[in-house]
C-alpha cells in the first residue's frame, strides 16, 4: 500500500469513526435525559441567525433561558442536542415562535450538572451521523479491499 493510499484509508477512517462517535454520544444523552428531571423556566432572549459559510446558507434558532434548580439560578441555551438549521427562514421562525421572550418553558436538566439542560429531548442529527459514520468505514474498508488487491 503506498503512503498516499495508507493516509487516505487514515483519514476516511478517523473521519468515519468521528461522525459515528458524534452521533452514539448525542444519542446516549438523549437517553439519558429521558430520566432528567424537568424545572419551569423562562425565555429570556429568543431569535433567529443567519449562517452562512459561502456555500450554504441557513437559519438557526438561538434562545437562552432561566430556570432555578435548588433555589441556584442557571442559565441555559440549549434547545436540543445538536443544533438544527434551516434551509427557510419562515421554517426557523416557526420554530422561534415556540419560544417568545418571557414565556414559561419546561427545562429538562442533568441533576449531576444542574448547567445541562435542554428543552427537547431529541438529537435531530444523531442517526445521520451514525449511518453518515459508517457509511464512510464501510467505504473506506471497501477501497482499503480493493487496493489491497491491486
Amino acid at each position: 500500500m503506498s503512503t498516499e493510499t495508507a493516509i487516505g484509508v487514515a483519514c476516511g477512517a478517523l473521519t468515519g469513526a468521528g461522525l459515528l462517535i458524534v452521533g452514539l454520544y448525542r444519542r446516549s444523552k438523549v437517553q439519558a435525559s429521558q430520566d432528567w428531571p424537568q424545572v419551569t423556566g423562562a425565555i429570556t432572549t429568543a431569535e433567529v441567525t443567519k449562517e452562512s459559510d459561502g456555500e450554504s446558507t441557513q437559519y438557526v434558532v438561538y434562545v437562552s433561558y432561566e430556570y432555578r434548580v435548588n433555589g441556584q439560578r442557571c442559565i441555559g441555551t440549549r434547545i436540543r442536542f445538536g443544533k438544527r438549521g434551516y434551509v427557510r427562514k419562515k421554517r426557523a421562525q416557526a420554530e422561534l415562535e415556540r419560544y417568545s421572550v418571557n414565556s414559561t418553558v419546561m427545562v429538562y436538566f442533568n441533576p449531576e450538572k444542574p448547567e445541562e439542560a435542554v428543552l427537547v429531548r431529541e438529537s435531530p442529527d444523531s442517526m445521520t451521523l451514525i449511518v453518515s459514520g459508517i457509511g464512510v468505514m464501510g467505504i473506506v474498508v471497501a477501497g482499503w479491499l480493493y487496493s489491497a488487491r491491486n
